[in-house]
């Protein structure tokens, strides 16, 4: 039995510019990932499908200018309004909602800090991936033991029955609890290092 869930990777650069006072602007796009593989008769993964959508703007937010001289009122200010806007456009799970809005609104936090007086502009690509996810206590032919161990947490996919078991692009397993907050901290593969989010 197979299900997806999502994992969120954010990619930033510099947006365009041409203010001649102070500004806060951020421009927020997003596309979405599926990816899909199968195992073969000596139980090697191979990826099968990877698509990618092209990148479509999601909405722009100009800061008022009255925060820009307030690190912890804009920071609080871009929270919130990331976090309301994202939860009206995408349908993604509320905590990978608060942690893009968290993520976004502290590189634009970090960015006025250094440009002050100046302001900032950027621009945030959310890329929102599909991984493919497997129950360790289903009756198909995929035991737990299949899996072998966690990386993370180095217990046995056989001992942990009932958990949900992620299977990663670079065909991977770990347990769904493990590797979620790995990926929000980091893009690899805690075994090859491979890149998961690009």
């Amino acid at each position: 039995m197979a299900i997806t869930d999502q994992v969120v990777d954010i990619k930033y650069r510099k947006g365009k510019s041409i203010a001649l006072e102070a500004s806060g602007t951020l421009q927020v796009s997003y596309r979405t990932r599926y990816q899909k593989g199968h195992r073969d008769l000596d139980g090697a993964l191979h990826l099968d499908v990877d698509i990618r959508t092209f990148s479509e703007p999601l909405f722009s937010l100009q800061v008022p200018t009255q925060l820009l001289s307030l690190p912890a009122y804009h920071h609080a200010y871009l929270l919130q309004e990331v976090s309301n806007t994202l939860a009206m456009h995408l349908d993604v799970d509320p905590q990978i909602n608060y942690f893009v809005a968290l993520h976004i609104a502290s590189q634009a936090t970090d960015l006025l800090t250094k440009a002050h007086p100046f302001g900032y502009s950027i621009a945030a690509e959310v890329e929102l991936i599909d991984i493919e996810k497997l129950g360790a206590d289903n009756d198909d032919d995929e035991d737990g033991e299949d899996f072998g161990t966690c990386s993370v947490c180095l217990e046995d996919f056989s001992s942990t029955v009932g958990s949900t078991i992620v299977r990663t692009d670079c065909a991977h397993f770990y347990h769904e609890s493990c590797i979620l907050p790995w990926l929000m901290r980091q893009n690899t593969c805690p075994t090859c290092r491979s890149q998961i989010c690009e």
